[in-house]
């Protein structure tokens, strides 16, 4: 596993799919019990879709069955939602809007093409990974 040093702290490259759905909950202002839950309002969707896309893309140690497990969902549904999240972001821009803002509160990109994380990001993860590691 690769880590990278932030203010001190050694982190995991890899960022954590509990602490992309705190965020995604925070942001987009959705439960984590409605990403969590079976409605399908658009809202909730869009939300979901944004995670699991976002999980994937930036999280290599997770399998889509752990991903999909996180939100009670299977994963062919992970498998869909990133897709339908690449569809979304070429042509939609509110849901663009949304998707970026998520990204960019979870990393800001070096030069070189690296990341790092913001402290807000080192903090939640350090904090979410130990609260929520029971829900999977």
């Amino acid at each position: 596993m690769n880590y990278i040093a932030y203010a001190g702290i050694e982190v995991s490259k890899d960022i954590s799919p509990i602490a992309i759905l705190n965020l995604v909950s925070e942001k987009l202002e959705v439960s984590i019990e409605q990403l969590m839950g079976k409605k399908r309002d658009a809202y909730i969707v869009e939300a979901r879709h944004i995670f699991c896309n976002i999980s994937k893309k930036n999280n290599s140690n997770w399998t889509l069955a752990r991903i999909g497990d996180l939100i009670n969902k299977d994963h062919s549904t992970v498998i869909h939602s990133n897709k339908t999240c690449e569809k979304w972001k070429s042509y939609a821009g509110d849901f663009k809007d949304k998707y970026n803002l998520i990204e960019s509160s979870l990393i800001k990109k070096n030069k070189d093409g690296g990341i790092n994380y913001t402290g807000d990001t080192i903090r939640n993860f350090k904090e979410n990974e130990t609260i929520l590691k029971f829900i999977i």
